[in-house]
């Protein structure tokens, strides 16, 4: 058993980690949650370092540190395995996943969620999530046909289990998956499926669903509803994050139809932006 002070004292350090992260401060939310970390495995609670060096690489992968995030990642995966711990295991595997998609290794993202996914089979609050980057992945390298009922079954699964705020956001994945596939039809029906679920129940508005629809819009040849669906992207509640990936859509969208000077605008603006996400990430 951990000692009760040393116990309180991780509490406290990842409460405050969190809310370092929930603040957008994902560095000092790292150093925080490896400290958390070191301070559990000291004591001798593996399940808390496991879950501190998870955090970390999540904290690092927030801000497009695939170099920091992997070692973190890893480290919870090695401690996970010593324990047999199918739950840490899944939710390490599902975390490098996610950075190997990040830093456009798709092939070994398949392989990393498929793992994953042979470990949860009996967890149904991180199975979902696994699917999702094995759908990612599947989309990645072509194979949509593959990766749409994957995608379904995820945001099926988070329905019924009430979680409607992560089933959006797995939408509004498949949505820019569909996309990419040139799946418009696909892609406008999973976005609205999307918008009508956050509308009805009041869920917070995603900027990334927004910007699908006008993405599709103006692929469509529908410039006004295009336009109007760009704009209320940008007024919707954000994260910097996402804020940028609109105003470059929106940049590309006004390059097509010969509105140079607003795309250059739009571009520069970007840039400000994800200079203010982190100065080396390789959009800028």
């Amino acid at each position: 058993l951990v000692d009760p002070r040393a116990a309180a004292e991780i509490s406290r350090m990842h409460a405050s980690a969190k809310r370092l992260y929930l603040a957008g401060m994902f560095l000092e939310a790292r150093e925080t949650y490896l400290s958390t970390a070191l301070l559990a495995q000291r004591v001798g609670s593996v399940r808390l370092a496991t879950d501190g060096f998870n955090d970390a690489g999540a904290s690092a992968l927030a801000r497009q540190d695939a170099r920091r995030a992997l070692p973190d990642f890893l480290k919870a995966l090695q401690m996970a395995k010593a324990e047999n711990d199918p739950h840490r295991i899944a939710q390490a595997l599902n975390n490098l996943a996610g950075l190997y998609l990040t830093s456009g290794h798709p092939e070994t993202a398949l392989q990393v969620a498929s793992e994953g996914l042979a470990n949860a089979a009996t967890l149904p609050d991180i199975r979902p999530k696994l699917e999702v980057q094995q759908a990612a992945a599947l989309a990645r390298l072509k194979r949509f046909p593959e990766a749409l009922p994957v995608y379904r079954e995820a945001a099926d699964q988070l329905m019924e289990q009430g979680d409607l705020e992560t089933a959006a956001r797995v939408l509004a994945t498949l949505g820019e998956s569909a996309t990419a596939a040139n799946r418009l039809d696909v892609a406008e029906e999973a976005l609205d499926e999307a918008l009508w679920m956050i509308r009805v129940h009041r869920l917070p508005e995603y900027a990334s669903i927004l910007r699908g629809l006008a993405k599709i819009r103006g692929l469509r040849g529908d410039q006004r509803s295009a336009a109007v669906l760009f704009d209320a992207a940008l007024h919707a509640p954000r994260p910097i994050a996402t804020r940028w990936m609109v105003y470059a859509d929106r940049g590309e969208f006004r390059l097509s139809i010969n509105d140079a000077r607003g795309a250059l605008t739009d571009f520069d603006e970007a840039k400000r932006l994800i200079r203010l996400l982190r100065a080396d990430v390789v959009p800028v």
